[in-house]
């Protein structure tokens, strides 16, 4: 409920938030997803304040370069991967490579907002973004074999 809370009220300021509060958030929440060091990886991977993160980012970015530029965005995501995964920041991290992929109840709200920055990025960024956290692109849907020839009635 803080977290959410928190979320709420820094959105209320929208592109008047001081870059310097922007700057102090995010590095406090980098720091608390860092610790959450009785927590398994998985845990923190998957948790409501990394999912909180990411909402927040997303709702910033939103609002245009002013409040969250497009690089900054991006390597706040890197960060928070990093942070979450107790990995270094711009590796591949195999643990959310594997929630990625994977179809983990826990993992889909934070893997959402992350879909939701990506898709919100120029393709070959997001392509570059993917590579360096380890994350293949998802396949795009074919059709049946011959399905897409048939004429419509």
């Amino acid at each position: 409920l803080f977290l959410i809370s928190m979320t709420y009220a820094l959105l209320r300021f929208k592109s008047k938030l001081p870059h310097s509060t922007r700057d102090l958030v995010t590095g406090c929440m980098i720091k608390w997803l860092k610790k959450e060091e009785i927590a398994t990886p998985k845990t923190a991977i998957c948790s409501p304040l990394h999912e909180c993160f990411m909402h927040l980012l997303n709702e910033w970015s939103s609002l245009g370069n002013l409040v969250l530029p497009r690089d900054l965005f991006l390597s706040l995501g890197e960060e928070a991967v990093a942070a979450s995964s107790r990995g270094a920041i711009g590796q591949k991290c195999q643990r959310f490579a594997k929630l990625w992929a994977s179809d983990d109840d826990c993992f889909s709200a934070v893997k959402e907002q992350y879909t939701r920055m990506l898709s919100s990025t120029p393709d070959a960024r997001a392509r570059q973004w993917k590579e360096t956290m380890g994350i293949a692109d998802e396949p795009a849907p074919t059709s049946p074999a011959g399905d897409d020839m048939q004429d419509d009635p």
